[in-house]
């Protein structure tokens, strides 16, 4: 009977034992389960945490173009987004833009990668820049449309909309050697006063040609000031900001970094006196200096901007509403709000104008060498020694030596900086492919 007893409780003791196993193990498969059902469902929010930031900053390029270069190469601030955050990195890879995102949720991460393409860029409605110069008066006033005297020449075909009585006058040993256009309907023996100064043939054009403003961006903010860091004798600035006043005397010499990437830079005012030095460095390639100047910007003595011999790696945006000019050393292109424009005594300036403006002089013994005037409702007088390839101006007068010698269609290179226009860093851009990165 004992023996019975026994027998019963060691059976007992070791079926508690089985079960105790068995429920261990159903409770371990269980957190288990638990465990891997929790990180499923942080890595499906980790995923979509990183789908939607990915897709928050494709929008954001989507909608405004002009974002991409300030976000190429960066990797954004950790973002809140439900119960994790993601950051997003763009990266340029030349014919399409990656966006790669990071979605967290505790500490799980899950990576995609979002494509953008370019899309094909719509026509530019810029009328053609194809001539020496277009006179966009139509002569309804005394002015001349073109006037030219001394020993001024333009080098190839002129245009006008002007139609009344000498509204082209050729003086002096002064020519035009290409063809000329007239307003439309207009009569040659009244419109131009010595057609035997024009070595080509004088046509009306079919219809009146309207240029228009050059396109004037809004510039950047940023929240806090900036101040250009000190090395030795000279200043730095190898950051994007707004570095409020500037100014430079003495031998002072500021050094502009620009690192082989773009630069965009934004001052109240700059301004240069007796030897002052302003270099543009570490351009490489394509490296680029945005300049936003709000109210004044001014050179004298011998003070020099020095950014190479490129003239396109500098581009300066002045808002400002007093005179610009009188002297002005500098390789780079300029764009005008609305202020009038004067390049005197011993300014040394190549590049291109872009002016919004009413008035252009360069004259005095000013070694003006441009690509490129833009300036269609601003009456332009040239003297001395003054070139360009190509202008567009209200009217034009030109004396002296004064040149414009044509070297080839610039409507492509315009476009960049005119309304309308369909700049190539300006394309827009769509959604492509969606990729997981395991």
């Amino acid at each position: 009977m004992l023996s019975e007893k026994g027998s019963a409780l060691i059976l007992t003791i070791l079926v508690l034992m089985v079960v105790m196993i068995l429920g261990s193990g159903l409770v371990m498969t269980s957190i288990s389960n638990s465990r891997q059902a929790t990180e499923q469902v942080y890595d499906l929010q980790a995923y979509y945490i990183a789908r939607s930031g990915a897709d928050a900053v494709a929008q954001s390029i989507v909608d405004d173009p002009s974002r991409l270069e300030s976000l190429k190469g960066a990797v954004s601030a950790a973002t809140p987004l439900g119960k994790g955050h993601f950051t997003v990195e763009v990266q340029d890879r030349g014919d399409h833009i990656k966006l790669i995102s990071t979605g967290v949720v505790k500490d799980t991460k899950r990576v995609v990668e979002l494509t953008l393409l370019p899309q094909e860029a719509a026509p530019s409605p810029l009328p053609r820049i194809d001539k020496a110069i277009f006179a966009t008066t139509n002569g309804g006033t005394s002015h001349k449309a073109i006037d030219l005297g001394g020993n001024a020449q333009i080098m190839g075909s002129g245009a006008t909309n002007a139609v009344r009585a000498s509204a082209v006058e050729l003086t002096g040993n002064a020519v035009i050697k290409g063809n000329l256009w007239i307003g439309p309907g207009a009569d040659a023996k009244t419109v131009v006063n010595d057609r035997s100064r024009i070595t080509g043939a004088i046509t009306s054009l079919a219809e009146e040609v309207t240029y228009p403003l050059p396109l004037f961006p809004e510039f950047p903010s940023w929240t806090k000031p900036s101040t250009p860091a000190k090395s030795g004798s000279d200043f730095i600035i190898n950051s994007d900001g707004d570095y409020g006043t500037i100014s430079l005397s003495g031998n002072d010499k500021l050094v502009i970094d620009l690192g082989g990437g773009e630069r965009r830079i934004r001052v109240k005012s700059l301004t240069m006196r007796g030897n002052a030095e302003l270099t543009v460095t570490n351009a490489g390639r394509d490296g680029k200096l945005f300049l936003y100047v709000d109210q004044e910007f001014s050179m004298s003595g011998n003070s020099a901007l020095k950014s190479g011999a490129d003239p396109n790696t500098v581009v300066i945006y002045y808002a400002g509403t007093k005179e610009l000019g009188n002297q002005l050393e500098a390789n780079c292109i300029l764009i005008v709000k609305e202020a009038d424009i004067k390049l005197t005594g011993n300014s040394t300036f190549k590049g291109s104008i872009f002016s919004g403006g009413r008035n252009v002089e360069l004259a005095g013994n000013a070694e003006v060498k441009l690509g490129l005037l833009y300036a269609p409702r601003a009456a332009v007088d040239m003297a001395g020694n003054s070139e360009t390839e190509a202008m567009v101006a209200w009217r034009v007068t030109a004396s002296g030596n004064a040149k414009i010698v044509y070297k080839g269609d610039l409507t492509e290179f315009a476009s960049r900086y005119v309304q309308g226009g369909s700049p190539s860093d300006q394309l827009t851009w769509t959604r492509g492919q969606w990729a997981s990165v395991e």
